[in-house]
């Protein structure tokens, strides 16, 4: 995410928590609990703003890590919605250094009002994170803005683009939901937008053909890590990790 975007939101931290906290939660809306996995599962929250839907995944009894990249934020979140269930993370799109370097895997990637803030040149790379982030089987669940930007310096989306990077990624799109804005603006409108990783079988062949052709960055990371191993280094990468996660939280 771009700095000025984090700035952004550190200087308007308790306005925007207001307005966040005021929109249901993404967890109890009809398009999306039919699907979730029963509780303990985890889910990770990447953008997870003031906690609203972290909160209430918590709430209903799943282990969070809750993404975010900007100080105030996460100050409002941790405010708003104290939890055991949620470890907090200061971390961004589209590198997600710190949670790949954790080992940090979910049944879960939910991305709320965030595709948006992700430069389009960005949006592969970044797709490919959240993707490495799911188990298989697991979802991803975005709900992508449409309409002007509203001052905080984002893109266009379109169900299109994320269509077509579910496809090279071998993810299954299950279901795809419109809806007009709830606070009232008629020039917004949101797409939800659900995506499942295929657990096995023909269904996975694009997965894993992606996965064998990595690409140079993939390789470079994964010099880096042995690197750091060889050099007595690798807790300096894991320094920023949240506390205490349980072992169904790290990567299988």
């Amino acid at each position: 995410m771009q700095p000025s975007v984090v700035s952004w939101c550190d200087s308007n931290a308790s306005r925007l928590a207001a307005a966040y906290e005021a929109v249901p939660s993404t967890v109890t809306r009809d398009w999306l609990v039919d699907l979730l996995p029963s509780a303990p599962a985890v889910v990770i929250d990447v953008g997870a703003g003031t906690g609203r839907d972290a909160g209430a995944f918590a709430a209903a009894g799943y282990e969070v890590i809750a993404i975010e990249p900007s100080t105030g934020m996460r100050a409002e979140a941790e405010r708003l919605h104290p939890s055991p269930r949620i470890r907090w993370l200061a971390d961004s799109l589209p590198r997600l250094t710190t949670t790949s370097r954790c080992g940090i895997t979910a049944d879960v990637v939910s991305l709320s009002a965030v595709w948006q803030h992700v430069p389009p040149a960005d949006r592969p790379r970044a797709f490919r994170k959240l993707v490495g982030l799911l188990r298989l089987g697991g979802l991803l669940v975005m709900t992508l803005r449409h309409g002007p930007d509203d001052g905080r310096g984002g893109h266009p989306v379109s169900l299109t683009e994320v269509e077509f990077l579910a496809l090279a990624h071998g993810m299954q799109v299950v279901r795809t939901v419109p809806s007009p804005d709830l606070q009232g603006p008629p020039e917004i409108s949101w797409t939800a937008l659900v995506l499942r990783l295929p657990d096995g079988g023909t269904g996975a062949l694009p997965l894993l053909r992606h996965l064998i052709l990595m690409d140079a960055e993939s390789a470079t990371y994964k010099l880096e890590a042995v690197m750091e191993l060889q050099s007595g280094n690798d807790q300096a990468g894991r320094d920023d990790c949240p506390q205490a996660l349980p072992a169904r939280c790290l990567r299988r």
